[in-house]
């Protein structure tokens, strides 16, 4: 009666050991954990390209400003050639009143 119910068919189930049913139930753990660390590596490297392209818009975004600052006209500049049309049109100004 015993082999009849162990390893056999037994009322429309199939009995197997625990080792078996533990076995079918939860696969080899080192397959799991060279599942999750490829899955890891995979992530990590999606998320480096990410962080990468990121960089490089930002670094791009950086040089068209250090660009656009170097064509842009300095104080110094701007204040000696602002100055003799500011004195010019201080004397106009004063003739005017006059």
């Amino acid at each position: 009666m015993l082999n009849q119910i162990y390893g056999k068919k037994y009322f429309r189930h199939t009995v197997v050991g625990l080792k078996e049913y533990v076995d079918m139930r939860f696969p080899n753990p080192k397959k799991l954990k060279i599942n999750a660390l490829h899955s890891i590596e995979i992530v990590r490297r999606e998320a480096q390209t990410a962080m990468e392209k990121r960089l490089e818009g930002m670094n791009e975004f950086r040089d068209q400003l250090r660009d656009q600052a170097t064509r842009f006209i300095t104080r110094e500049e701007y204040f000696n050639r602002h100055k003799p049309i500011e004195e010019k049109l201080n004397s106009q100004g004063e003739r005017r009143r006059i």
